[in-house]
């Protein structure tokens, strides 16, 4: 809340969240956590097995750590599709809402640049602002004073100082 500079930006985010929500995307990924741990089980199992029937440990290791990059590799490529479609839900409402992206690309732009795990299951921060900019405006945004109490209430760095002093 503290670098989100203006309600448009929050409304997008918003609108991507929202996206999460209605494309059902928490119950898939708890459902995709649960095969995983199910496959997970399974993968141990069948690497033991291989360890022992072998008499070489380094196999049942290398058939686990193989079998769980290909797992971990299709929870992420679920997750980036996830994002992708939230992304999308948030850029069909920001075109029938007429919000300015001006923020929001300067939001993103802050983000860091998916060098983490959470941030590699996103689409690139580049690959977002390009798409952003063709909403863009340079006209100044006036906030609501909703939007300024939630600004000073949960950031401290609302546009009106009385605000900021009261929380």
């Amino acid at each position: 809340i503290k670098i989100i500079e203006d309600e448009d930006s929050l409304k997008s985010i918003y609108f991507h969240e929202l996206g999460h929500i209605v494309h059902n995307h928490y119950v898939s990924k708890k459902n995709n956590v649960i095969v995983t741990k199910k496959s997970n089980s399974l993968n141990n199992l069948l690497s033991i097995g291989l360890a022992v029937i072998s008499g070489d440990p380094s196999i049942g290791i290398a058939t686990s750590l193989a079998i769980n990059q290909k797992l971990l590799s299709e929870l992420s490529s679920t997750s980036i599709k996830f994002e992708i479609q939230a992304d999308d839900f948030m850029i069909h409402n920001i075109k029938e809402k007429n919000l300015n992206t001006k923020g929001l690309i300067n939001f993103i732009d802050d983000l860091p640049k998916n060098q983490n795990t959470y941030f590699a299951t996103h689409p690139r921060n580049e690959d977002r602002i390009n798409i952003l900019k063709s909403f863009s405006r340079n006209e100044p945004v006036r906030n609501s004073p909703e939007f300024n109490w939630i600004k000073a209430k949960y950031g401290n760095n609302s546009e009106i100082k009385d605000l900021n002093k009261f929380f």
